[in-house]
């Protein structure tokens, strides 16, 4: 008899604890927040969108204050929201209280001025590199200054973010059939010329070109706006579940350039077929 008591008591305290661990969310986890931020987005720019995850810190852990959207037609578009706390004067009672209230920013506008960023490239390097595809991608680490929407003056954004703004270019160049490493550093260098000269960017914005040279078979399944550079991926951790570019296809040969300012640009072909791995 006390034993059967026992074991219907143990069974109990199971399903007790059970049901508790099904209610209760990971406590770095606020599903308030979330919505929060969400509503805070689609109601400065009036269209869906869908949460990924908040910045991964570490150990499991998640920082609440920063998260990753993304607009509901386009994962490509990933940016950050920012829970920010202000300090303010507010009235309570006809009394000034001064009181620290949850602000949110976010930065939805680097995802805004790319497509204008590739077009300015197209434009600039014409049909002179039937090899190449390429794709920009922006990043603040914060979020962005201006009061934008759902449209970005370019000239606008360049004033006001260029200070702390860094441009990736990352570009996917087919060799055919073999690996010609002066005709690659010379195209690659006519590329970035290019770039530069056309004064795609009037301020100190740092521009950054990655260049990966790709057999022709690789190079026609690869899609540059999917498989460039997202801050997003590594800000969740998710880089660490996903095959990189260089392993996924194969990548050889690589180059990085860097502009500082990205107004100026000494390098020469000689450089430049030095610098690929």
């Amino acid at each position: 008899m006390r034993k059967s008591i026992l074991a219907i008591v143990l069974i109990l305290l199971s399903l007790i604890g059970y049901s508790k661990g099904k209610v209760e969310e990971p406590p770095n986890i606020s599903t308030k927040n979330r919505d929060v931020m969400l509503n805070y987005i689609e109601k400065k720019y009036g269209k869906k969108f869908v949460f990924k995850d908040y910045y991964n810190i570490g150990e499991g852990k998640k920082d609440n204050s920063k998260a990753i959207f993304y607009p509901k037609e386009d994962k490509t578009k990933r940016f950050t929201v920012y829970k920010v706390k202000e300090v303010q004067d507010v009235k309570e009672n006809g009394k000034d209280v001064i009181k620290t209230v949850n602000t949110y920013e976010d930065d939805y506008a680097l995802r805004l001025i790319e497509p204008i960023v590739d077009k300015k490239i197209k434009n600039s390097v014409g049909i002179g590199f039937p090899n190449f595809k390429y794709a920009s991608y922006i990043t603040t680490y914060g979020p962005t200054k201006g009061k934008y929407t759902n449209k970005v003056d370019y000239d606008e954004f360049v004033a006001k973010e260029g200070q702390v703004a860094h441009m990736n270019i990352v570009i996917f160049v087919n060799y055919e059939k073999s690996f010609d490493k002066h005709k690659e550093a010379e195209e690659s260098y006519s590329f970035i010329k290019k770039v530069i000269d056309s004064k795609l960017i009037k301020s100190p914005m740092e521009l950054e070109a990655k260049f990966y040279y790709l057999n022709e078979r690789d190079y026609k399944k690869i899609n540059a706006r999917k498989n460039r550079y997202d801050f997003g991926d590594y800000m969740t951790g998710e880089h660490e579940n996903t095959q990189s570019v260089n392993f996924k296809y194969r990548v050889q040969h690589f180059l990085d350039l860097k502009s500082k300012g990205g107004i100026n640009y000494n390098q020469d072909v000689l450089d430049i077929e030095n610098k690929i791995k």
